[in-house]
């Protein structure tokens, strides 16, 4: 290959990584870290989806994560607390289930036009935390979505009872 010629993974390659990076949300996915004080754990699920969306990039990013949500869909018991089932697109929190494809294809988009650039190392670490920020967004997005009609929340209510609202707003001291 000359120095010319762009690098073009193989598809073999690339359904090799998209399978593995299924896998790893898989295993991530059910598992959740319990905060004092916070009735909602920390679910490593969308950790999962952020590590995907900044090693694969955008669109084999969302091909993994739709095969993660296909999967469980299909009755593996991959999604947060063991649950799985297309029922579950339905519940509540199948907004976000929704919003992982796409939380990781935006994420994924922008972190591989920042590798693309070649930065120094600092700025590139902190646009690919912003990269995972946009990723966050989006897939809250398609969480308040689901909440509000699926959960059948009022927007404000939902609002402020999301992550997103934890990390904008502090709490109020008593």
């Amino acid at each position: 290959m000359s120095a010319a010629t762009p690098y073009r993974p193989s598809s073999a390659r690339s359904l090799a990584l998209v399978a593995v990076f299924a896998a790893f949300i898989a295993v991530l996915g059910p598992l959740s870290i319990p905060i004092a004080g916070v009735p909602v754990p920390l679910s490593l699920g969308p950790l999962a989806i952020y590590v995907t969306a900044l090693v694969l990039g955008g669109i084999r990013a969302f091909a993994a994560t739709s095969l993660y949500v296909l999967m469980g869909c299909l009755g593996l018991p991959i999604f947060a607390q063991g649950g799985s089932g297309f029922g579950s697109l339905a519940g509540p929190t199948g907004g976000y289930l929704i919003g992982y494809p796409f939380g990781a294809l935006a994420a994924g988009m922008v972190a591989y036009l920042v590798v693309r650039r070649r930065l120094n190392p600092a700025l590139t670490v902190i646009l690919l935390a912003a990269a995972a920020m946009i990723g966050f967004v989006t897939l809250s997005t398609g969480g308040l979505i689901g909440l509000i009609f699926n959960g059948r929340m009022s927007f404000e209510k939902q609002l402020a009872s999301s992550y997103l609202s934890r990390c904008l707003i502090p709490p109020k001291r008593s």
